[in-house]
């Protein structure tokens, strides 16, 4: 093969693997698909320096109530509370239980 072959299908006389996201040609729709995606991005306005901090539904461009908004942005948060009281409670629970059928086990045996 001559070298302009070799070098138009990125291939060498080494072994060496050449990845195929790393040849111009796909670099160069990488970068033409990055261009199209923040194009669209921007006509939902949503790069607008103007923003008041809201989040807004980029489809419906409906915005947010501060009570949905705190909601979304804490859920993780709220889980984990819940979580934790969740298995307090049932740890709690679990353990005075257990008391109980300790005293009534002595209180049986005793007698």
């Amino acid at each position: 093969m001559s070298q302009k072959t070799r070098y138009l299908y990125n291939l060498s006389r080494e072994k060496t693997p050449i990845h195929t996201e790393s040849t111009r040609n796909r670099q160069a729709r990488d970068n033409q698909d990055e261009g199209s995606l923040l194009k669209i991005l921007h006509s939902f306005n949503l790069f607008c320096p103007e923003s008041n901090d809201v989040l807004q539904n980029i489809a419906t461009k409906d915005l947010t109530t501060e009570e949905i908004q705190d909601h979304l942005l804490h859920a993780q948060d709220r889980g984990q509370e819940q979580l934790t009281k969740f298995v307090t409670l049932i740890v709690l629970g679990a353990s005075k239980l257990l008391l109980v059928i300790v005293f009534v086990i002595l209180n049986l045996s005793t007698k």
